[in-house]
């Protein structure tokens, strides 16, 4: 089958032209330019020829995200806010949620990634709909759903420093209701990137693999069930297996051997084990959709390391900790999205954390005497959250949603002095908290046209106060509060082959959270409030697709985020500041509250003053990512695609003194990809390029600074191992050197979000039949399941003879239609009810005006409630200009239910036999779809204002689909054998089916 497309000229340039992009940011799927919220989002492909294969490598490809590492945990900062501290029972100021399951332990940020689908990073406070923690932002990573098709895929790889590494997918229907996936992971680098000289042993290097499964249930038409576990276990040094700071000194004037290597006389490990189990129950009411998320999260971490990263024994930690949380989620949304949408729902997470820590070393007494900690937080919180969007205009739309929150913590355990390795009388630590607080949202979109909307929004949000598990006998901090204003612009351009979306922003924020190591207990950190925080930045995304084959994206985050007061207040002595001993505090309260008095000698001496107007910990000045995805044909199916992401960061304090920085520097990461055939591939990467030098973390303790250097140059093969789901279902037939081809494929068309197929049939009489598909890149995924069905529906629409069905012959044909069929671009048509025996009524509204000898037809109904893009499909020909057809036919519901979702976007939809008879029909006016199509044999009929008829249909209180019943065929799977020969002998031409 051969494409004809609909306007020549424009088709080919929408060819070259982005993809819409589907987020859900407001927890309802939506085009990412119609969504007034900075947003960020980073599709499978991207992150794989990026080279970002895990957590802490997104920011290369997001400018406005910084990661950090502290032991275990990973800490994310979204425009300079976040939280320095990463002790268990921290849950971080930007929040992690994994399809849509929110991560309270902070290791669970660290992962590799496998089987994803996007990653979404919301910029700004999420402080309504999502809530909990999503203080300065919020990383949400979607992960595939199995679908109807059996897919199958796997990766290996070999590195330097003798890594390897492997990745493998699996899934599709195990019945016609349930269908299940498994995705793996393994990384295991046995060479590190540094060296103990104490101990003669390798340093950084890192464990890991890793499973993920989902289970799919769709109980009826309206009600479907998630089940997901996932298992991760990691052993890992590259973040606790710290060098001495090359600038200072340590106690006993010890200097730095390297930023890569150590004189540890302790092997520093990190054991870690993440598992979670999840059920979402989505379910249809007709006027809303109830969603259900529980799950369950257990984290446990064994560590053991040397904080000072020398050879003398001054101070060791081991400790286990662990946490638990269960939570609930209940959301109702409204089907209906104009003019009016809605939200409601409440939250709920208990949370079970506890630490068990041993301080032991020289500088707290000996050996093995010490600090002793066993320290319990437990945590209950309740929400109830809304939100309402009223379209004011047809081109303006205004939000506004409030979230309440209610936060208890109970603190438990105490603290004990550690003699000779014997724990001594435990001090208790009982305490709790409690906090109740209102978020709000509040904001304004408007279309300024068809590409280009501005918007204006602000937000409230809240982080509760919390304990320190490292010192319990400290007070716990206070909650922090952000008020967030932001003014945007989402534009997509030159005919949809740039994206460029842009805000500026100003964040006041209060009681803001800070970690400090310098005044706990040596080697221990406590917790800080910082007064005020003020933050202004500009924040720009794009992405450009100049050629076909060529792909250019990237973006910046300029921001000045300084403390606007951090000085001595009732409660606090002020901003910790750290000078090199021998030092003196002679200036306490001002901004440079001590002094160095001589020449190092090692270590620091800690000095309380004022820093106000200092930069705030990981908020760089300015970052910036530009990357470029090139696809280069060699043949008819060989290709060559180069990949390169370069990013650059001008630098940034870790503490909040500024002593201890981040230089500026420049990451560079690239690829090398040979596929001999669509499903095979070599790949040669490298990621930082340049050996740059660059730190996960810097941290100080008054033995002195150590630091934990990020990964030198990676270079590394990788293979596709993809496996034929023709293989899987018949291995005999997948080996035959005689085979049919039936490849589709789902692109781009137009700037409205529409789609078009092509299905390409092989003519040989005498060949067995095989499937092939592949889909182009960006389209999402729930409409490539549903694309993938077309090419199937379109040869399965003919009986043995190669004549296409007449009539509703089969019951598990209608039923086949009942179960998948789905309308609504705003949500789900309910209730659907279909009748076979109303088929003469629909046939006789269908008028032919010419060449009257015609197949018989039978057509069945769709009605439901909610709002619906109703169209009418009935006849034989059905079209828009330009735009050739299948003989009789368009294919499955599901794709029935695509064409009426961009219908809204200036859809249409055209169908033509192209047998000799071909025959002309057109919709009476009367049809409650009211579209008038008419088609002619060269053609060339002239366009209805279809999407203008929608919007009108869309506000009928009952929608209604006619539809021919003779396009559901039986399914490629048990006939293609008898239909292949059958189309043959009775239509040997080449037909298209198209849609936008």
């Amino acid at each position: 089958m051969a494409l004809c497309e609909v306007r020549p000229a424009r088709a080919q340039d929408e060819a070259h032209g982005l993809q819409e992009i589907i987020v859900t940011a407001q927890r309802r799927a939506e085009n990412l330019q119609e969504v007034p919220i900075a947003i960020t989002a980073v599709g499978s492909e991207a992150l794989q020829s990026s080279g970002i294969s895990e957590t802490n490598t997104l920011t290369q490809a997001v400018p406005a995200v910084q990661f950090s590492r502290s032991g275990a945990s990973g800490l994310f900062f979204v425009r300079g806010v976040g939280t320095t501290n990463a002790s268990i029972g921290d849950e971080g100021s930007n929040a992690f949620y994994v399809d849509g399951v929110y991560m309270p332990d902070l290791s669970s940020t660290v992962m590799q990634f496998n089987n994803i689908e996007r990653i979404e990073v919301l910029k700004g406070p999420q402080g309504t709909l999502f809530g909990r923690n999503a203080f300065g932002g919020l990383i949400h990573v979607i992960t595939r759903e199995p679908g109807d098709h059996l897919e199958a895929s796997g990766q290996v790889g070999y590195a330097n420093y003798d890594t390897i590494q492997g990745q493998a997918y699996l899934g599709g229907p195990i019945t016609d209701r349930i269908s299940a996936d498994i995705a793996l992971t393994g990384y295991d680098q046995r060479d590190g990137w540094g060296r103990n000289v104490t101990l003669d042993r390798d340093i950084k290097k890192m464990r890991y693999w890793g499973a993920r499964s989902k289970i799919v249930l769709r109980a009826s038409d309206d009600v479907k069930f998630v089940l997901s576990g996932d298992y991760y276990d990691t052993d890992d040094n590259t973040a606790v297996g710290w060098s001495v700071d090359e600038d200072y000194l340590v106690v006993g004037g010890i200097r730095s051997i390297g930023s890569m290597d150590t004189a540890s006389n302790d092997y520093s490990l990190t054991q870690l084990t993440n598992w979670g189990v999840s059920l979402t129950g989505e379910a249809d009411l007709g006027f809303a959709t109830l969603t259900s998320i529980s799950s369950l999260r257990d984290s446990k971490n064994r560590s053991d390391f040397d904080v000072d990263a020398t050879q003398v024994p001054y101070m060791r930690i081991a400790f286990t900790s662990g946490s638990r949380a269960y939570q609930q989620e209940l959301r109702l949304a409204s089907s209906d999205t104009e003019p009016l949408s809605w939200q409601i729902g409440a939250f709920y997470l208990r949370s079970e954390v506890f630490n068990r820590a041993r301080f032991t070393g020289l500088a707290l007494g000996g050996l093995t005497s010490g600090q002793y900690i066993d320290a319990t937080l437990d945590t209950d919180s309740y929400a109830a959250f809304g939100e309402v969007t009223y379209a004011l205009t047809s081109t303006t739309k205004l939000t506004g949603g409030v979230r309440y929150t209610k936060d208890q913590r109970r603190l438990g355990g105490g603290y004990a002095a550690l003699a000779n390795d014997v724990v001594g009388v435990l001090i208790p630590t009982d305490d709790k908290i409690s906090y109740g607080k209102f978020t709000w949202r509040a904001a304004i979109r408007q279309e300024l046209s068809d590409d280009v909307s501005v918007y204006a929004s602000y937000n409230r949000g809240f982080k509760a106060g919390t304990y320190s598990l490292q010192n319990p006998q400290l007070p716990p901090v206070q909650p922090q509060y952000i008020n967030a204003y932001e003014i945007g612009v989402k534009s997509e351009l030159f005919d949809r082959a740039l994206r460029l979306n842009a805000s500026v922003f100003h964040y006041d924020i209060t009681n803001y959270q800070v970690r400090s190591a310098a005044v706990g207990t040596i080697g221990t950190a406590a917790l800080l409030n910082a007064a005020s925080v003020k933050v202004d930045g500009l924040d720009v995304d794009f992405e450009a697709a100049p050629t076909d084959g060529l792909r250019i994206f990237g973006g910046f985050t300029w921001l000045d985020s300084r403390f606007h007061y951090f000085g001595p207040t009732d409660t606090l002595a002020g901003a910790p500041f750290i000078y090199p001993n021998p030092a003196i505090c002679d200036a306490t309260g001002t901004r440079a509250p001590g002094m160095t008095t001589g020449p190092q000698a090692g270590g620091f001496k800690t000095c309380f003053g004022d820093a106000s107007g200092f930069q705030t910990p990981t908020a760089p000045d300015f970052s910036a990512s530009l990357g470029a995805s090139a696809t280069i044909p060699l043949g008819e199916v060989q290709q060559l695609r180069v990949n390169m992401m370069g990013s650059y960061n001008s630098g940034f304090p870790f503490e909040t003194d500024g002593v201890l920085k981040q230089d500026e520097y420049m990451l560079l990461n690239g690829s090398i990809e040979y596929r001999p055939t669509e499903k095979w591939g070599l790949e040669f990467w490298m990621k930082n390029i340049s050996d740059t030098k660059y730190f996960q973390q810097k941290i100080s303790t008054g033995l002195g600074a150590t630091t934990a250097r990020a990964a030198r140059a990676l270079m590394a093969r990788r293979f596709d191992l993809p496996i034929d789901p023709a293989f899987l279902r018949n291995p005999k037939q997948a080996f035959s050197k005689k085979h049919l081809t039936v490849r589709t494929l789902a692109c781009p068309i137009s700037s409205t979000g529409g789609w078009r197929m092509a299905a390409r049939r092989c003519l040989s009489a005498d060949r067995p039949c095989a499937f092939e598909r592949s889909v182009c890149r960006g389209a999402r995924s729930g409409e490539i399941e549903r694309l993938r069905e077309i090419g199937d529906n379109i040869l399965g629409m003919f009986d043995a003879n190669g004549k296409p069905h007449s009539r509703f012959q089969y019951a598990d044909t209608i039923a086949h239609f009942q179960r998948d069929a789905r309308m609504g671009r705003g949500g789900r048509v309910a209730r659907q009810r279909f009748r076979a025996s109303e088929a003469d009524r629909q046939f006789e509204d269908l008028q032919c005006v010419q060449e009257p000898e015609r197949g018989g037809l039978a057509s069945g109904d769709i009605e439901g409630e909610g709002r619906a893009c109703a169209a009418a499909l009935g006849g034989e020909d059905f079209g828009l200009p330009g735009t050739c057809g299948i003989e009789r036919g368009i294919g499955h519901a599901d794709n029935l239910r695509m064409i009426l979702q961009e219908c809204g976007r200036h859809g249409s939809v055209g169908i033509r036999a192209l047998h000799a008879k071909a025959q002309r029909f057109q919709r009476p006016a009367q049809h409650p779809a009211a579209v008038r199509v008419q088609l002619g044999p060269d053609c060339a009929a002239q366009e209805a204002n279809f999407a203008h008829e929608c919007r009108r249909a869309e506000r009928s209180a009952c929608h209604e689909v006619g539809m021919p019943a003779h396009i559901l065929g039986q399914g490629i799977e048990r006939n293609v054998g008898a239909m292949c020969q059958g189309m043959l002998e009775h239509r040997a031409k080449k037909s298209i089916v198209a849609y936008q």
